[in-house]
């Protein structure tokens, strides 16, 4: 639904949360559930009047196959489901407005937890994601990096834009901040503070919007809190949760179980657009844990429709922006097999070398680089004789986006 423009501003007792937000411009109305099963929510009048108080709605575990044709009047649905599997399970999609579906491209991307799709007539990237749980059959921490890789893959293809994903992480951040800070002392020593306002940390404080993360989930940071973190910091996305409008300076848990596990994440730039955040109270019509996340922003150049903008579902990203490396697969019931593989001939070989070092005293640079090379092969070579090796496609991250982040980074580091 496109509403009439409004003005919001919110006063804290620290700081003042304003934005300058024009006019002239049009609302974008969109919601966030994981819905647990869509099919048997579409039966509900009260489910159907929910989607159609907004413009898109995002679900997670869909729980569909390719016989499912979910329908509502007056809206297109789009949806990505999981390819094998015993039972329905997984799944995300969405309900969009017919008359903006027009406007709609998907952007085909192999990860089945995550559905990319964006407006022709701008480069804003929109996504909806479910990570199935920790130690679930599907869930793997693995996930993130592949998101990562479709971030850093869209990039490459579309240099200023901006990101906005909805989803369930199934992820316990707690206060962990999702943001690079920068060291006074390096900013003062490199002469990088012409850019500093490039970093999401400084973006923030330029809106007004609290750095400092909020929450009410007071459960211990799982692995997958702290790689989302991880993932945040190396895309220069943040945690809008917590940060805007109702939800300012509270962070609701988002679970009825008291847990915040539903996220919007987006590029920092993005939050100045946004003049309504809400987590709704939970309702069991429309999920059976979740609580439904509303948000409103602002949309004009979403809504234009510009053909030449266009992008087409099957375009294909410039392959030069691939790299292909061998990722190892952690799994304890091989070790046995492991062992076996190693290559006794090379381990005497690199005991005598290793033994020639110490007596030699021979600690140079090539000689322990020798020794790490050696060591390396040795291992590599045993789990890919046991196939505890997977070939991965990384997506090269684009330099402009991200090269501050790593300089910062590097250099803290080395400091």
């Amino acid at each position: 639904m496109i509403d009439n423009p409004v003005n919001v501003q919110n006063i804290s007792s620290n700081e003042s949360y304003t934005h300058d937000r024009s006019h002239s411009k049009e609302k974008l109305k969109c919601a966030f559930i994981n819905v647990c099963g869509l099919c048997s929510k579409l039966n509900n009048p009260d489910f159907v009047s929910f989607v159609n108080d907004y413009d898109i709605v995002n679900f997670s575990e869909t729980k569909l196959d390719c016989y499912d044709r979910p329908h509502i009047d007056g809206y297109t649905f789009i949806g990505k489901n999981r390819d094998i599997c015993k039972n329905k399970s997984g799944g995300v999609g969405l309900f969009v407005r017919s008359h903006l579906s027009d406007n709609i491209a998907v952007l085909e991307m192999s990860n089945e937890n995550c559905l990319w799709y964006k407006f022709k007539s701008s480069d804003s990237i929109f996504a909806t994601i479910y990570i199935p749980p920790e130690g679930s059959l599907y869930g793997s921490i693995d996930i993130f990096e592949k998101i990562e890789n479709d971030i850093n893959n869209i990039m490459s293809v579309y240099d200023n834009s901006s990101f906005i994903l909805f989803g369930d992480f199934n992820a316990k951040t707690g206060k962990l901040s999702d943001l690079l800070i920068y060291d006074p002392f390096i900013v003062d020593n490199t002469g990088i503070d012409d850019r500093l306002d490039d970093l999401p940390v400084q973006q923030l404080l330029n809106l007004g919007i609290p750095v400092d993360r909020y929450t009410e989930d007071g459960s211990a940071v799982n692995n997958y809190g702290r790689r989302l973190i991880e993932m945040c910091k190396n895309t220069n996305l943040c945690i809008v949760n917590g940060r805007c409008d109702k939800d300012l300076y509270i962070g609701r848990n988002t679970c009825s179980n008291k847990s915040l596990i539903d996220y919007v994440i987006a590029s920092p730039g993005l939050l100045a657009e946004i003049d309504e955040f809400l987590i709704n109270d939970f309702d069991p019509i429309y999920s059976d844990v979740h609580s439904c996340i509303k948000l409103r922003m602002g949309c004009k150049e979403l809504c234009n429709h510009d053909d030449n903008n266009s992008l087409h579902q099957d375009q294909d990203f410039d392959s030069s922006m691939h790299e292909s490396r061998q990722c190892p697969i952690w799994d304890t019931s091989a070790r046995g097999n492991f062992s076996n593989c190693l290559n006794n001939d090379k381990m005497v070989e690199l005991q005598v070398l290793m033994d020639d070092v110490w007596e030699c005293k021979d600690y140079s640079d090539s000689c322990i680089d020798n020794l790490t090379e050696r060591v390396s092969e040795l291992l590599v070579n045993a789990a890919d004789q046991c196939n505890l090796m997977s070939k991965k496609t990384i997506h090269k991250p684009n330099q402009n986006c991200l090269g501050l982040t790593r300089i910062v980074t590097m250099l803290g580091k080395n400091i």
